[in-house]
């Protein structure tokens, strides 16, 4: 098994696109098993409470929801995308983009309607296995499963297809999802009591070493972008960082997460 064991830093590995692709043979083994298909589910209910309208709202001239639907269609390994939303105007916008892309094949996006239950705010999980299910009585047997955040817009096809190479080289993970560096740690973050008096939040107080970001260690947050699940660990442990988890590090410009109107002006700046 080829551990890629210079990049480990527990189990986060720091490697960037362009040093992981050369890593990988030109010509990688199969993610498939046989009659199993790779499958990614983009979860896009239309209530959105601190953006209305989120995943429709246009950066350089494209809803967010269409970048997580082409970076998807666009994946070399990929081989259907499911759009899982409330609103059927967001699954015709999704299958609008997707399934017009040139050389990608036709119909490759579909929608599933998520019903009244699973439309507000509940696990992520819950929407996951619903989309599961539904791909299943299809016909379909699905292995791994990727589910994408159409709200961290500036992820790649390159970023998709990179991390599922990870998965299935290392072999050792139920699944593997996309982070990126803090910027901001723990260790210089407080509380503040009802006096206003500042509390460190690690009981430390910020002084020596501590003070110096260069002695910090690193510390990894996931960035919304990516989750790839082995499909039996998600269904015993119902949770898309089905243990044991694997990291693919993202770069802070294509992990920016859409939760205020200030994020759009920056993806904005940067798409």
């Amino acid at each position: 098994m080829h551990r890629l064991s210079d990049a480990h830093r527990g189990n986060v590995l720091e490697l960037s696109e362009a040093r992981l692709r050369r890593m990988l043979p030109e010509t990688s083994p199969s993610l498939r098993a046989k009659n199993t298909m790779i499958a990614a589910i983009i979860p896009a209910r239309s209530g959105s409470k601190s953006v209305p309208n989120k995943n429709m709202r246009l950066v350089k001239g494209k809803p967010l929801l269409a970048y997580a639907v082409l970076a998807a269609v666009q994946s070399k390994k990929i081989d259907m995308v499911y759009v899982s939303s409330d609103s059927p105007d967001y699954i015709q916008t999704a299958m609008s983009w997707g399934n017009s892309v040139e050389n990608m094949g036709k119909n490759k996006v579909e929608g599933i309607d998520r019903p009244a239950a699973l439309s507000e705010d509940v696990p992520t999980e819950d929407v996951i296995l619903h989309a599961l299910r539904y791909i299943e009585r299809e016909g379909y047997k699905v292995n791994p499963l990727v589910t994408l955040q159409c709200t961290t817009p500036l992820m790649s096809a390159a970023d998709i297809d990179v991390a599922l190479s990870l998965y299935v080289k290392l072999g050792i993970y139920n699944s593997v999802v996309s982070v990126t560096e803090v910027r901001e740690y723990p260790d210089w973050m407080f509380q503040m009591d009802a006096a206003g008096q500042l509390v460190p939040w690690t009981g430390k107080t910020i002084r020596g070493d501590l003070g110096v970001r260069q002695t910090l260690p690193k510390l990894y947050r996931p960035n919304g972008a990516i989750h790839i699940t082995e499909v039996k660990a998600l269904r015993e442990q119902k949770s898309i960082f089905a243990s044991p988890v694997g990291g693919y590090v993202m770069p802070w410009e294509r992990s920016l997460d859409v939760d205020e109107e200030s994020d759009l002006k920056l993806v904005e700046a940067l798409a």
